[in-house]
């Protein structure tokens, strides 16, 4: 269940090790996308399509479903669109979410299409400013700060983080 980076390294695993285990993979989005190239598409929007965007289908080796877990039971999920996926185990791999910065990981699109489109408007309304206040100086805050300043120089970025430097996580240095 969830198609992101952690579903999708189960899938590969099992398709490397145990070809003959049968994966269906269920996400509610048609795509995968790299999450933190999202945000040098908010400055160059085409810059995720191919590697780091993809349709599913197209590379997938497993069976996909477009659809949504609802009920979880012991050996069968069962399906937004009212059918069901029977299973011997089940990997729990929906990732994570961004309310701060929903556009980092849309919950709204789920075609590429759709996503295109939003990460174009993003894009627009990102271009039209004359500043922009960034709150959270881990590793999307800082990148997204650095994606702008680097394409749009005379847009005014701030950086603010609760701690005493950006990147907390990492050495000094980084």
């Amino acid at each position: 269940i969830g198609g992101g980076f952690g579903g999708l390294r189960v899938t590969r695993e099992l398709y490397k090790k145990a070809s003959h285990i049968d994966v269906v993979v269920v996400d509610r989005k048609a795509y995968f996308e790299v999450t933190y190239a999202t945000l040098r598409t908010l400055t160059e929007p085409g810059f995720a399509d191919g590697a780091g965007r993809a349709n599913y289908s197209d590379f997938l080796n497993a069976e996909y479903l477009q659809d949504a877990v609802t009920e979880l039971k012991q050996n069968e999920a069962h399906l937004e669109s009212g059918g069901f996926v029977e299973f011997d185990f089940a990997v729990i791999a929906t990732g994570s979410s961004y309310p701060s910065l929903p556009i980092a990981k849309s919950e709204e699109c789920l075609t590429l299409a759709t996503r295109s489109e939003e990460i174009l408007r993003a894009h627009e309304k990102l271009a039209g400013s004359s500043a922009i206040r960034i709150v959270g100086g881990g590793a999307v805050g800082a990148e997204l700060a650095g994606e702008i300043k680097s394409k749009f120089p005379n847009i005014e970025v701030d950086l603010f983080d609760r701690g005493s430097r950006i990147l907390q996580h990492l050495t000094p240095k980084a």
